[in-house]
């Protein structure tokens, strides 16, 4: 088995944006992306339950859309975002905070130090966006709750 990289995870959403373009669902970009990841011989599991502990028990459940070994929290997302002033220059603003805080949330309940939130924007810059993300709780990045 390979193993998925940050670099091989870019080179997967680019080639299927490439392919399919802006405007589909989330569901139909992760098609493709289980479609590259089996054809690159990739572990991984999508639709992954991730428990909600609280003192010892199990109080919810939670799905992350792919796992991939070693250790690795993908989110997608297929959405406009605000990277994009009205005239089309790039801000620096990330992915919206919504999204990035449901990532944090399974690396907390995962016990895992970084994953990725990849939005397919269908806004006014179509684009694939890779956001880095890091559990505030098991690193020295910036990035936590909020």
């Amino acid at each position: 088995m390979a193993i998925l990289t940050k670099r091989l995870l870019e080179k997967i959403c680019n080639s299927v944006f490439l392919e399919l373009g802006p405007l589909h669902s989330e569901l139909v970009y992760g098609n493709a992306i289980e479609h590259e990841l089996k054809k690159s011989e990739i572990d991984y599991s999508r639709e992954k339950q991730v428990a909600i502990m609280y003192d010892g028990s199990v109080v919810g459940q939670s799905r992350l859309d792919f796992y991939a070994e070693p250790d690795m929290v993908i989110e997608l997302k297929a959405s406009p975002t605000n990277r994009f002033n009205g005239d089309g220059t790039r801000n620096n603003q990330r992915g919206p905070l919504k999204d990035r805080n449901q990532v944090i949330r399974y690396l907390q309940c995962l016990k895992l130090k970084k994953g990725y939130l990849v939005n397919f924007n269908v806004g006014v810059k179509a684009e694939v966006e890779i956001d880095e993300i890091f559990n505030p709780l098991l690193s020295d990045e910036i990035g936590g709750l909020i």
